[in-house]
Parts: C-alpha cells; structure tokens; sequence
C-alpha cells in the first residue's frame, strides 16, 4: 500500500534528488522515497531486531551491497585518493557512504540477533 503526497522542496534539494537519481538510474520518486524511509526508520517500529521475522533477522543478517553499487562505492573512493573528486561526486560519495553505514549498521543488528536467537552460530572471537 502506497499513499500519495504533494511536497514543496528547495530547487537545491530537488536539484541533489535529481543529479542522485541519474546517477543511480532511478525515478526521483524512488530515491526521495529511500530517502526519507532510510531518515525514519530509526523511529519507527521494524528498527527494534527484537520485532522482525526470523526471515527479517536472517535477510538483515545477510544484508550484501548490490556489485553495481559497491563498484561504484569503490570507485569514488579511489578518486578521492588521488584527489580529484567534483562537487558532483563529493556529494555522491557522502550519499552512498550514508547508505553503506546504514546497510552495515542493519547487517550487524541482523546477525547480533540471529545469534541470540540461535538462528546462526556465534561467530568466532
């Protein structure tokens, strides 16, 4: 189930959802979308492992960074080594290292409670 909604945004915000959807070959829709799910998640009420589906836990818990992404993750990473990231790429790397820090984030609650519910071994210390 969806609900539509009118939002008014700054030229410069719609202009960063815009360059971010591109790039990454999605509606802005979409990516206004993730966005402000992965902003709200925190509150809401499937962040607590405690409540997700044994199914959840183990999808958290083998949470992987699609190749496509994780190249392009790659990718900027080594231009900014060398120094020579555009405003452009900048601010797609703080956007897509905001997504990996979340995915991780997910990744280690996912396991965390995989091994407390014994859905997985303990991994080795």
């Amino acid at each position: 189930m969806s609900t539509e909604v009118t939002l008014t945004l700054s030229e410069q915000i719609y202009q960063r959802a815009e360059a971010w959807a591109r790039r990454t070959r999605k509606p802005v829709s979409e990516i206004l979308t993730e966005v402000i799910d992965g902003s709200l998640r925190p509150l809401a009420g499937d962040c607590d492992p405690g409540n997700w589906t044994d199914d959840e836990t183990l999808a958290a818990a083998d949470l992987q960074m699609p190749t496509r992404d994780d190249s392009r993750l790659s990718q900027l990473l080594q231009v900014q080594r060398n120094g020579v990231l555009s405003s452009a790429e900048r601010d797609e790397l703080r956007e897509r290292m905001h997504a990996y820090e979340d995915a991780i984030l997910r990744k280690s609650e996912g396991l965390h409670e995989a091994v407390r519910r014994g859905l997985r071994p303990p991994l080795d210390s």
